[in-house]
């Protein structure tokens, strides 16, 4: 037997933030029973502390690149890919989307990334970005 799945209700739920979105249009179409919607509106919504967002050390990603088998084609692409990531800070949609004319390996290496909110930016890689995306044509 099929039973429905348990949806969370309560405050911070998107349930309830659909519900106070509904109240707020409430209010303004339906005075008769504005009394009601304001105590419904007066219900404070659930506060809570987003955990900080921590960036990676030298360390831990040496840790990672050291992983890829920089011997084979996948292992250079998936170590270039790495590399452009933690040096640029560019997300992976933005990488999934790079076009090769955004890619210039002249001196310096650069490339350009079209990042959320329609914003262009173009960021200068160092000499060991360099080497690795350059040699194995990992683009």
């Amino acid at each position: 037997m099929n039973q429905p799945e348990k949806t969370p209700r309560g405050p911070g739920t998107p349930a309830s933030a659909q519900s106070g979105r509904f109240f707020k249009f409430a209010s303004v179409r339906d005075v008769e029973h504005l009394a009601v919607v304001n105590r419904v509106l007066a219900i404070p919504s659930k506060r809570f502390a987003r955990p900080l967002i921590t960036f990676l050390t030298r360390s831990e990603m040496d840790a990672i690149l050291a992983t890829t088998d920089r011997e084979t084609w996948i292992g250079g692409r998936d170590h270039a890919l790495l590399l452009t990531m933690y040096n640029t800070g560019a997300r992976a949609s933005e990488l999934i989307n790079l076009k090769c004319g955004q890619v210039s390996f002249g001196s310096p290496t650069m490339v350009q990334l079209h990042g959320k909110g329609r914003k262009d930016e173009v960021c200068h890689f160092g000499r060991r970005q360099h080497v690795s995306c350059s040699s194995g044509s990992a683009f």
